[in-house]
């Protein structure tokens, strides 16, 4: 009987939402806004589109030459040996520059109206060029050329805890993790509130009676968590789901390219931990905030609810971008190894090497050992509170309501 009402609770609570404005409007707003931005850049584009502007080079034809074989310059390269008809034709805007030279030094000459040219690749090629021509005087053959131009190739290890190699994935573990830490926050800011509302709504109506009447407290309590947890999944989904469209429609946007570029260096351990985390941890917060979440009267009371519960991932949230250059910081170590903390904190020490894997999963085994306590001591306070109606200020309630959590019934 327990599981079927549990089913039944879950089942409504997630089919009710799923069917309202607001959830798909926060579900579609992010991603109706990214098109939005990406149209926009889209149009502005196309509307500065212009042709590739002409460079002519002045009694040069061997640089001439050796520029028009250059791909990467966005220039078309024209040859001339009549520097006053070259003049003329920038003047009427016929080109867009001309390069001269004079004892070894060049002159570049922009007409009024030109758009910023590729003066950084035109430099480098410039400097090519000259070095090549150097070494032509000197009768260096091309071996000895290539050889003084080949780069110096550097070979990066990383070294784990017992001095053992492993792949250089800082980079993109951090990544993953600052992109995570928005992501959390935003999910628990929206979802705190899911909870609180939905608890709130049904006790300042007084159909919690009716509903504790037909079932327990532990059907609707785990019950409305699982339905809100049900549309958390839902969610990230349809995010992944939208990427992974996005990126097989977009295969040379330049964005997508560096981001699958960035993100393809992920080691699979600390993905695996790091998402157990993320997961343990919004499940936490949801228990705490529907232990909160029945203390208040009606709907009225759940802002000043809920916001100690969105203050605490603030603290989270903002303190991972500043783990970078912080590996001996003393309240970081600590916050990292606590609930409702650690989420984003310890990935962020993990991927820059500051916290060794034992630790890491260490602080996972303390957050899994946390939800269960909680579940359990958050289930009698939400049987206490549930339908009880509090008198004076919230917070005192709730103070003492915590007090007698251990004490017997």
């Amino acid at each position: 009987m327990f599981w079927k009402q549990l089913w039944l609770v879950i089942h409504h609570t997630f089919t009710q939402r799923l069917k309202s404005v607001g959830y798909w409007s926060l579900v579609l707003m992010p991603a109706l806004s990214v098109l939005a931005v990406a149209a926009v850049f889209f149009i502005l584009n196309m509307g500065n589109q212009q042709k590739t502007p002409t460079m002519t080079i002045v009694n040069q034809p061997a640089l001439s030459h050796y520029l028009k074989e250059q791909k990467q310059l966005d220039l078309h390269i024209k040859s001339s040996d009549d520097l006053t008809a070259t003049k003329k034709s920038l003047h009427q805007e016929k080109i867009a520059a001309y390069l001269t030279t004079n004892k070894g030094r060049y002159q570049l000459i922009k007409g009024a109206k030109t758009e910023d040219l590729d003066d950084q690749h035109l430099r480098t090629l410039l400097q090519d060029y000259t070095f090549l021509q150097r070494a032509t005087a000197l009768h260096l053959s091309p071996q000895q050329v290539t050889h003084l131009t080949e780069p110096v190739t550097i070979d990066t290890q990383v070294l784990n805890n017992q001095g053992q190699a492993k792949k250089d994935n800082q980079s993109a573990n951090y990544a993953l993790t600052s992109v995570l830490a928005i992501v959390i926050f935003f999910f628990l800011t929206y979802y705190v509130g899911l909870i609180a509302n939905e608890i709130a709504n049904e006790k300042s109506s007084r159909i919690m009676e009716i509903l504790l009447a037909a079932s327990s407290p532990a059907v609707q309590f785990f019950g409305k968590l699982g339905g809100i947890g049900l549309l958390a999944l839902l969610h990230a989904s349809i995010y992944l789901i939208l990427g992974s469209i996005a990126f097989m429609c977009f295969p040379n946007n330049e964005f997508l390219i560096r981001a699958k570029n960035q993100f393809s260096n992920l080691d699979p351990t600390f993905l695996i931990f790091t998402l157990l985390m993320v997961l343990i941890t919004i499940f936490l917060y949801m228990v705490l905030t529907a232990i909160v979440a029945a203390m208040v009267n009606d709907l009225s009371q759940v802002q000043q609810a809920v916001t100690p519960v969105t203050t605490l991932a603030l603290v989270s949230y903002a303190l991972t971008f500043m783990v970078n250059g912080q590996a001996h910081n003393g309240l970081i170590t600590v916050l990292s190894f606590l609930p409702f903390e650690s989420q984003s904190l310890m990935p962020a020490r993990l991927a820059l090497n500051y916290a060794s894997p034992l630790q890491a999963w260490l602080s996972l085994a303390i957050a899994v050992i946390t939800l269960v306590l909680l579940a359990y001591y958050g289930l009698r306070l939400y049987t206490r509170n549930v339908l009880t109606y509090q008198e004076g200020n919230l917070s005192k309630a709730a103070f003492a309501t915590f007090l007698n959590l251990f004490k017997k019934n």
